[in-house]
């Protein structure tokens, strides 16, 4: 069987049970193993074949070069091109088999590279942005974090260089982590943006399946005509159709997965109004204090002129968000 590492098993598990909702908790373990079983040769391929730079404040030694300086100096000059900034090569005494690039309008800014695969970084955030677009030019799609002991606060500038060009992050640290440090809100708030959009689409998609299922489709439409009876004349037969066609509806597979990636975009959207109102998202609520934002935020959500969210409804619609964004202001109100 082809060996994976636990950081690998953990992301393809990840992956498996994203693709397949209808597994069930009690069989995900054996249904994945059977997967890797089945798939192990071209998963192991597939993960060879996603490059990645190793990016520290050490600098590693240099390998031989077989052509990588070449496309480290295109990818440099193409990153300077993208970013509008103007990093020179230059020769390091201690280190004349690296390629060393320093930013001709801070020279604090350095980026280095002992191959394709190692890079150094060190200065202000400038630094940072051009070695990840750099690594992107040449095709790295993961940025591996070094442990940056001597200094920590360069996670916060790599993380948000990372999260401004859309590179993927491995051993990273957690966003809150990285509180203490400048970049903490823009790194909060692009990641915000990202879930937000990424969990709407999620839960969108997973809509957009579940009208393919015929038993989901018919259980969501009889709980919703059992409801509308047992409001109307709330007899005991009515009650106990109701109740039958709700727990038949919950238990189906695919309204489950619906709840699951509702209940992720609802949650986002509450972090969201959060960090809204605490920080602002746009540059020109930034400016605004909190107290304005929430008095702006409070104004739109409080016409009923686009509807109310139905009991039932799995459809994220504006009138299920703006509840979600009440409960919000509710919370905050009361504290």
């Amino acid at each position: 069987m082809v060996n994976f590492t636990d950081d690998e098993k953990n992301s393809l598990k990840e992956r498996f049970k994203n693709n397949h909702p209808e597994i069930e908790e009690k069989d995900l373990e054996q249904k994945f193993s059977e997967y890797l079983q089945d798939n192990g040769d071209a998963l192991r391929k597939e993960l060879d074949e996603t490059q990645e730079i190793t990016v520290d404040e050490n600098i590693s030694e240099a390998k031989e070069d077989d052509g990588w300086k070449k496309e480290l100096r295109e990818a440099v000059k193409k990153a300077n091109t993208d970013l509008k900034q103007e990093f020179e090569e230059y020769k390091d005494e201690e280190h004349p088999e690296h390629l060393f690039f320093k930013d001709k309008k801070n020279d604090k800014n350095i980026i280095a590279f002992a191959s394709k695969s190692e890079g150094y970084v060190e200065g202000e955030q400038a630094a940072f942005d051009e070695l990840v677009k750099t690594a992107q030019n040449m095709g790295n799609e993961i940025v591996n974090f070094g442990k940056f002991e001597k200094h920590p606060e360069y996670k916060a500038l790599l993380y948000l260089a990372c999260l401004k060009f859309g590179t993927k992050m491995k051993n990273a640290p957690e966003i809150e982590e990285l509180k203490e440090y400048p970049e903490y809100k823009e790194i909060k708030r692009i990641d915000l943006k990202g879930k937000l959009k990424a969990s709407k689409e999620a839960l969108n998609s997973s809509l957009d399946v579940a009208k393919e299922d015929a038993e989901y489709m018919y259980l969501k439409e009889a709980a919703t005509h059992a409801r509308k009876a047992f409001d109307t004349n709330k007899l005991d037969e009515n009650k106990v159709a109701l109740d039958d066609f709700e727990k038949k509806l919950k238990e189906n597979k695919t309204y489950q997965n619906i709840e699951q990636k509702k209940k992720a975009y609802h949650d986002t959207l509450k972090d969201a109004a959060d960090f809204y109102i605490e920080h602002g998202f746009a540059k020109t609520d930034r400016k605004e204090d909190a107290q304005k934002r929430k008095a702006k935020l409070e104004n739109h959500v409080k016409s009923d002129e686009h509807g109310i969210a139905e009991q039932g409804d799995a459809r994220n619609t504006y009138a299920q968000e703006r509840l979600v964004i009440k409960e919000v202001l509710s919370r905050r109100n009361s504290r």
